[in-house]
């Protein structure tokens, strides 16, 4: 590496130093309003996901490969739809030469910025992802179906 080189190095890791620099990567602050830029910025990055709207309401995509619905858990609080689990990667009395895969628990919160109707959600495993249709329409008490045939 050259001096230069090296002046630059020296020079990110003084802007790393600095409480500005890491305040850029605050998680997400949810409030009564539904913020755009926010949302698409903010979320937690595992597990991955996509959130779309069509004519029949919202679906939820979540990449959880290896994952099975008892290692999740799904819950709604007023207009946020709350996915908590545990990847478990590590195996006991195993050498590894390459673990890129980490243990890991997590909690996502996505706010959801239609009206749905809470009675109707449903979710299934396909193919590595869990699919949450979230339905347009309002009212009802909040009760999270899963489709028993995936």
């Amino acid at each position: 590496m050259d001096f230069n080189q090296f002046n630059k190095w020296i020079e990110l890791t003084k802007q790393q130093q600095q409480e500005q620099f890491w305040s850029q990567f605050s998680s997400f602050n949810s409030s009564s309003d539904f913020n755009q830029q926010s949302f698409f910025t903010k979320q937690e990055v595992f597990p991955r996901c996509d959130f779309y709207e069509d004519k029949e309401g919202m679906t939820l995509e979540i990449e959880v490969p290896g994952l099975k619905k008892e290692h999740i858990q799904i819950t709604l609080q007023d207009q946020t739809l709350i996915i908590k689990g545990e990847a478990k990667t590590l195996k006991p009395q195993v050498h590894y030469f390459l673990k890129e895969r980490a243990n890991l628990r997590f909690e996502k919160k996505i706010t959801i910025p239609i009206p749905f109707d809470p009675n109707t959600i449903h979710y299934y495993f396909e193919s590595g992802l869990m699919v949450i249709s979230i339905p347009k329409k309002t009212g009802g008490e909040a009760k999270i179906h899963i489709d028993e045939s995936s």
